[in-house]
């Protein structure tokens, strides 16, 4: 008895054990691990960091220079005649007696509002890099959904071709035990068993498929690679109405204040317009304005000087950068245009998808599906009793599967369909 009850122990902790390998997972759930743990959007999220560095190094002064210099260590009998030619610095001790030496400080300042300017351009940047991560967050979401679709189909689709697997397995076992009896033809024992291999075939390649677009997931979501995983069915068959419409000047509008990429056109007309500004400004020459010390190296013992320097913008005035950052302005607002007009051409065209989706879906009676199973049922019973011949059997069993595979693909095409509406708008379309 303790034996036994030691037994039942190990193979419940065994069993248990094996269901923890397998995470079950609900749509929200996987986008859940997947935006906590996708790499490229981590990595995308550290440009934003990169480009506030950029503010903050703009915002520092340029800093001071500090020369010192024309300093004699000696001075000889010869070159000063034998006579004091400069007193000590202080005191009575020589320390800078007969002796010459320079300092300068300098401050260069910059003109035409060339910091401000630098600083206005490179808060721009960071604005372009939040909107860069949003437009890859709104693809990688997008991706991941169909993802999660496809992945929602093949499952559903395994468990259809497993339960006819099953269930043609079944026959095909009875009627290998007849025909060993003599009770039935070998020509139709072939028959049966050859549409058991061809349905083990579906199972094996769509089997293949699953394994592949769980990788791809795996991956996404950045699990390990032995970790298992199910999604459970939930949000795979929608449901819209029958007279679903969509205000299309409505979505349009929300795209164009929503979508990352339409924000990013806008915000590259503004770079190029604060890049004209900051390369007019850097025609302007910036001043240099010094305060130098000099030390017996003139007429004065002690010289105490004021100055200022700056470039004479004779030849080169920044033409070249100047014109540079007119085109890319022009560039910048095609390319908004452009953007604007492809969202138009986008919408309309998933509207129009959607709708399409949506009226096959209807046009499948409510118990249709339910029907095709009831029938299955049924054939599987009357085949079984051989009240129908084999081809009928086969032609029923055919028809079956290829009618289930259209509801799921339906369904699919419908998911996928208003997966992309919400991609093109840019954000949750509530329908």
């Amino acid at each position: 008895m303790r034996t036994l009850y030691i037994a039942l122990i190990t193979l419940f902790i065994a069993v248990a054990g094996k269901a923890q390998d397998t995470l079950s997972l609900s749509r929200t759930q996987a986008e859940g691990m997947f935006l906590q743990n996708n790499l490229e959007l981590l990595a995308e999220k550290m440009n934003i960091g990169l480009q506030e560095a950029e503010v903050l190094q703009a915002r520092l002064w340029p800093n001071p220079g500090f020369t010192f210099g024309e300093v004699n260590f000696w001075a000889t009998r010869r070159q000063t005649g034998g006579q004091e030619v400069s007193p000590p610095l202080w005191g009575s001790r020589n320390f800078g007696r007969n002796q010459q030496f320079a300092a300068e400080l300098s401050q260069m300042v910059q003109t035409a509002g060339k910091r401000r300017k630098l600083i206005a351009l490179e808060h721009t940047d960071v604005s372009r890099a939040e909107q860069e991560f949003e437009e890859v967050l709104r693809d990688l979401k997008f991706e991941f959904r169909q993802q999660l679709t496809e992945i929602q189909y093949l499952q559903l689709r395994l468990e259809s071709l497993e339960q006819q697997q099953k269930a043609v397995g079944k026959l095909v076992s009875a009627y290998q035990n007849q025909f060993e009896k003599g009770h039935i033809a070998k020509a139709e024992y072939l028959r049966l068993k050859a549409l058991s291999l061809s349905i083990s075939k579906e199972h094996y390649v769509t089997r293949s498929e699953l394994n592949e677009a769980s990788s791809t997931l795996k991956n996404l979501m950045h699990l390990p690679a032995a970790q298992e995983f199910r999604l459970q069915q939930e949000g795979y068959y929608i449901s819209l109405g029958q007279d679903f419409q969509a205000d299309f000047k409505q979505l349009l509008l929300t795209a164009k204040e929503t979508r990352p990429d339409i924000r990013l056109a806008a915000l590259d007309i503004s770079y190029a317009e604060h890049k004209i500004k900051y390369e007019k400004a850097m025609a302007v020459p910036d001043l240099q304005l010094q305060m130098k010390y000099d030390r017996n190296g003139s007429t004065m013992l002690d010289f105490i000087g004021f100055g200022a320097s700056m470039d004479l913008p004779v030849f080169n005035r920044n033409q070249g950068n100047i014109k540079k950052a007119k085109l890319e302005l022009e560039r910048a607002k095609v390319k908004s245009s452009l953007k604007t007009r492809t969202v138009e051409t986008e919408l309309n065209q998933t509207l129009k998808d959607l709708k399409n989706a949506a009226g096959f879906i209807h046009s499948i009676d409510s118990g249709y599906e339910s029907s095709l199973d009831e029938l299955l049922s049924s054939y599987n019973k009357n085949f079984s009793t051989r009240t129908i011949s084999i081809l009928e059997y086969m032609d029923f069993l055919d028809a079956y599967l290829n009618n289930k595979d259209f509801i799921l693909k339906a369904n699919k095409d419908l998911n996928n369909n208003v997966q992309k509406l919400n991609y093109i708008v840019g954000t949750e379309v509530a329908l």
